[in-house]
């Protein structure tokens, strides 16, 4: 690290960091957050004894916790540690105002390894992280009325039928895909006099490409013609913050007519 060693307490032998990629982010933007373990030497695999808490985020682990972690090679000052990746995650901030990402602890058996043929054991040390502050700010200026979703969004809907004899019913999906936590998004409620509308199936997957999640969203409707008539379903909006441009645009799925 160049510069001032934040998130620990150094420690000649060994420490644990928390690193943030950002410090201030609008509500619902991702947080990348690492743990690292500085150490010297290390004797056998180090133990978690506390996971960091998380509450006020949705988080996706973006390494494989069962994973063997592999070490770098940093100096820090005039000593020269070996850096362990611990725990890599997404966090999402489901609220505004500051939000804490907790401290890891672990107890790290510093040593050589070789000291244990000789029938020395290993000291076991405990060591935590800081924990880490976030300050979340909900984005001025969002259109009214519509729901929102920072990152990207890409919103389609589709009829199976767009005429059908009265009793009869058709299928309506509406597929949301995108950046961010597309699974947060709000789910649009129909009440069209004339159809009966059940109760939709939601399916959902998350998507990782270049550590920024992601994901998709599908809501299907099944609607059944009560009466004869043209309906108009839709359209489907959502407000979407761009964190690149800092600005609102509109996410839509044009309206449907059924007949």
């Amino acid at each position: 690290p160049a510069g001032p060693l934040d998130g620990a307490i150094y420690d000649d032998n060994a420490f644990v960091r928390t690193v943030v990629d950002r410090r201030e982010v609008a509500l619902g933007q991702q947080v990348t957050v690492t743990y690292y373990l500085y150490v010297r030497s290390l004797a056998t695999a180090p133990q978690v004894t506390q996971q960091p808490s998380t509450d006020g985020f949705w988080v996706h682990d973006l390494l494989d916790r069962n994973a063997p972690p592999e070490a770098l090679v940093q100096s820090v000052g005039n000593n020269t540690f070996r850096v362990y990746t611990l725990r890599r995650f997404a966090a999402f901030p489901l609220r505004a105002g500051p939000l804490t990402l907790g401290a890891m602890e672990l107890q790290v058996p510093v040593g050589n390894p070789l000291d244990m043929i000789f029938g020395g054991g290993p000291a076991a040390v405990p060591r935590s992280s800081l924990p880490v502050t976030v300050n979340v700010i909900e984005p001025e200026g969002a259109p009214a009325g519509m729901s929102r979703h920072v990152g990207t969004l890409e919103v389609t809907s589709a009829l199976d039928r767009g005429q059908v004899p009265t009793g009869d019913a058709v299928t309506l999906d509406l597929h949301l895909s995108g950046i961010g936590h597309v699974e947060s998004t709000d789910t649009p409620t129909l009440n069209i006099p004339g159809l009966r509308i059940l109760q939709p199936e939601v399916s959902q997957r998350t998507t990782v490409v270049s550590e920024r999640v992601g994901g998709e969203k599908n809501v299907r409707w099944l609607i059944v013609a009560e009466q004869p008539g043209t309906y108009t379903i839709g359209p489907f909006r959502w407000a979407v913050w761009n964190t690149e441009t800092q600005q609102w645009t509109t996410a839509e799925a044009p309206a449907l007519t059924l007949t």
